[in-house]
């Protein structure tokens, strides 16, 4: 009978235990007070946040970060987001920008594209150019920002 009221009193113990993490972890400690950005040159730490759709006052562990990742990189210059979590209540938005490896000159333009082909964006002249022109036979005639430019021809170009 004594091992059974023992084993009792550990049970209610166990389940109180359980049930105060459970209201720690919900409490307003774990709540966002700070958001970083981190990684960023060429686009805006306002604009990542605004992508992210994160907000302060929320509670960390409820933050859903592959959303906000995927929302970030639907960006063109992004190729990459991460979000990490520090306790107690900071979140961290680590960005990898695209960066700009050729110049595909494109009607009365250039197309700067980046390793994989992505059009990045276009600028009317260049100045003190760095980068490889890279010249086509043919071009999509609607390109956007953020697709690709003739993605078998960059990889063998990128490959010579």
């Amino acid at each position: 009978m004594g091992s059974r009221t023992t084993a009792m009193r550990i049970a209610v113990f166990l389940i109180i235990i359980i049930i105060c993490l459970y209201l720690f972890l919900q409490s307003s400690f774990f709540y966002v007070r700070d958001i970083v950005v981190t990684g960023n040159e060429n686009v805006s730490s306002q604009l990542i946040l605004e992508l992210s759709q994160l907000t302060t006052g929320k509670n960390i562990f409820t933050v859903n970060g592959t959303l906000a990742q995927r929302s970030i990189q639907t960006h063109p210059m992004i190729l990459k987001a991460e979000i990490k979590r520090h306790l107690p209540a900071t979140l961290e938005i680590i960005v990898t920008e695209r960066k700009v490896w050729a110049v595909v000159p494109y009607e009365n333009y250039y197309l700067l594209v980046d390793r994989n082909g992505v059009y990045m964006d276009k600028v009317s002249y260049l100045s003190n150019n760095q980068y490889p022109i890279i010249t086509f036979a043919e071009i999509n005639t609607h390109l956007s920002i953020g697709q690709t430019v003739n993605k078998e021809s960059i990889d063998m170009i990128a490959a010579i």
